[in-house]
């Protein structure tokens, strides 16, 4: 039976669904289909403001997944975009932040260095908030993804190419893309990050920027699971949350990552990998000639340059593990 206070609370959910803005005038919106309010709440370094969905069942004592969710333009909003996955964040058990985007809010700036500067604005507001909802939060560091919709695909793919040890993996619909403002994540691409493309190659006005936007992936050898059939009008983000629960079962996570030595010369650097596996063995080569057989190995080149450094792991029961990445040295 269900308890008075809770008819109550959905009857008023009721009431406050057909009243709510897409602002941030109030504490929290409420979303009748679902039990929770959406948090409003602004992340404290850069001023930035967000709207997150927080499962009824959420458990702190449990790691969760977290969705980050860039919006679109024009008739879109955080508030708009966020609706569309509440229902699955309390079916499926995630949490999902819908962050406010100033490059999909402002008209495109005729310069695309223009643009990029507010992709970059948006990168750190992104990192931002999901640095204030981990510390207030218990995430899970290897179920972290990020998905773009129209306009919202270029500050999801900036921000989630350049950082995978972050994303572990990128949804993108219905894109309105721009190739001319990627340029940024070029040299940051992880070809081992799963992105997943959805738009419809008959639509009229976006099938064309769908289609160049699965060109780009495709020419910087994205690991790309293409839907050229997609409707505009999805049954939620339902194919999204398949996609990346796919990704958890089918894809293991494993990002190198280089660190300064604390008191060594600026030749010296310290490699880790974050990994969603427990590896037993290591094999590490810094694209110098150079291996090693440990967890976390620290290497001292002999003159700057930029070098591919790879690391080998098991993977029980499976074909090992190869990873690679171009640093710079210094």
């Amino acid at each position: 039976m269900l308890r008075r206070s809770y008819i109550v609370k959905m009857c008023y959910s009721t009431l406050l669904g057909l009243l709510a803005c897409n602002g941030y005038g109030c504490a929290s919106l409420i979303d009748p289909s679902v039990p929770e309010p959406i948090l409003q709440a602004v992340e404290p370094r850069y001023g930035g403001q967000y709207l997150l969905y927080r499962p009824a069942g959420y458990d702190r004592n449990q790691s969760w997944p977290l969705i980050v969710v860039c919006h679109g333009g024009f008739g879109d909003s955080p508030n708009k975009q966020l609706r569309q996955w509440t229902r699955l964040a309390e079916s499926r058990g995630f949490l999902v932040v819908a962050p406010e985007l100033t490059s999909a809010h402002r008209v495109s700036p005729k310069k695309a260095e223009a643009y990029i500067q507010q992709l970059q604005a948006d990168e750190k507001h992104l990192l931002g908030v999901i640095n204030h909802i981990r510390a207030g939060h218990n995430i899970s560091k290897d179920r972290i993804f990020i998905a773009g919709w129209g306009k919202g695909v270029h500050a999801a793919l900036h921000t989630g190419l350049r950082h995978p040890e972050l994303f572990r993996a990128i949804s993108l619909a219905q894109p309105k893309f721009i190739v001319e403002v990627m340029r940024e994540a070029d040299d940051d691409i992880d070809h081992a990050q799963p992105v997943y493309l959805q738009y419809s190659i008959d639509d009229i006005l976006w099938g064309k920027k769908g289609q160049a936007c699965a060109t780009w992936l495709r020419s910087h050898g994205v690991t790309l699971d293409e839907d050229r059939t997609a409707s505009t009008n999805t049954d939620g983000r339902r194919y999204d949350v398949e996609f990346f629960e796919d990704v958890i079962r089918e894809h293991p996570w494993a990002v190198i990552r280089q660190l300064p030595v604390p008191g060594g010369g600026p030749l010296d650097v310290k490699f880790f990998l974050r990994t969603s596996l427990e590896p037993r063995r290591y094999e590490w080569t810094f694209g110098d000639g150079d291996s090693a057989p440990v967890a976390e190995p620290v290497h001292t080149y002999a003159k700057p340059g930029r070098y591919l450094v790879t690391v080998t792991i098991d993977n029980p029961g499976q074909e090992p593990i190869r990873r690679s990445r171009h640093i710079h040295v210094p």
